[in-house]
C-alpha cells in the first residue's frame, strides 16, 4: 500500500501483492518500477487516488484488472508505462503529457484505452483492439507480431511536430483524422 507522497526509485520490483494508492502519489527517478501483480487505485473517504508516473513503470500482470479502480493514472512528462494487462479500467487514464510513452506489450490480446496519448506503442504479440476514440500527439509504433484492430473507432493525429506511423507490414485504420502540423511520416 502506498499513500500520499513522492517516491524516488532506482530499480524496484513489487511481487505477489497489490499496490493500492489511496491519496496523491508521484513516482519519480531513473529506475524501473516493476509490478508483477495488479494495481488498484481506490478512493478513500476523502478523495480519489491520483497516481502520477514520472519514471518508468512496467506492469507485467496479464490479468483483466492489472490497472483498475476508481482513481486517476497520469503519465508524467517523458515517462514510460509498459503494460501487459488485458485492459486498463481506472476511472481516468491521462497519457497526454509531452514525451511520455504507453506501450501495450502483452504477449496476447489487449484493449487500447480510449484516451489522448503522446506516444503509443503496440508491441510483442496478439491483437491490440481500439477500445474507442484514440487521440495521438506523438508517434504510433506497432512492432513484433502484434496486430491492430480499429473496429469502428477513429484515430486522430493531432501533434504540433512531425508525427510518425511505424508499423510492421503497414497499418489499417477504420477512420484516421490528421490535424497535425507540419507533417506525418509513414514507415
Amino acid at each position: 500500500i502506498i499513500n500520499n507522497g513522492t517516491i524516488s526509485i532506482g530499480d524496484i520490483t513489487v511481487t505477489n501483492s497489490s499496490l493500492i494508492s489511496q491519496t496523491n502519489v508521484t513516482l519519480t527517478g531513473s529506475g524501473t518500477f516493476t509490478v508483477t501483480d495488479a494495481v488498484a487505485l481506490n478512493q478513500n473517504s476523502i478523495q480519489a487516488a491520483i497516481f502520477t508516473n514520472s519514471a518508468t513503470v512496467s506492469m507485467t500482470s496479464t490479468g483483466a484488472g492489472a490497472l483498475s479502480g476508481d482513481g486517476t493514472w497520469i503519465q508524467g512528462q517523458n515517462s514510460t508505462l509498459n503494460y501487459a494487462g488485458s485492459s486498463i479500467t481506472v476511472s481516468t487514464f491521462d497519457a497526454a503529457n509531452s514525451g511520455n510513452t504507453v506501450n501495450y506489450n502483452r504477449g496476447g490480446n489487449q484493449t487500447i484505452n480510449s484516451t489522448t496519448y503522446h506516444h503509443l506503442t503496440l508491441s510483442n504479440s496478439g491483437t491490440k483492439t481500439a477500445g474507442g476514440y484514440i487521440n495521438l500527439h506523438g508517434n504510433w509504433v506497432r512492432s513484433g507480431t502484434a496486430t491492430f484492430t480499429p473496429g469502428a473507432n477513429t484515430v486522430e493525429l493531432e501533434g504540433t511536430a512531425t508525427q510518425t506511423i511505424s508499423a510492421v507490414g503497414g497499418e489499417t485504420f477504420s477512420s484516421l483524422t490528421v490535424n497535425t502540423s507540419p507533417q506525418v511520416t509513414l514507415n
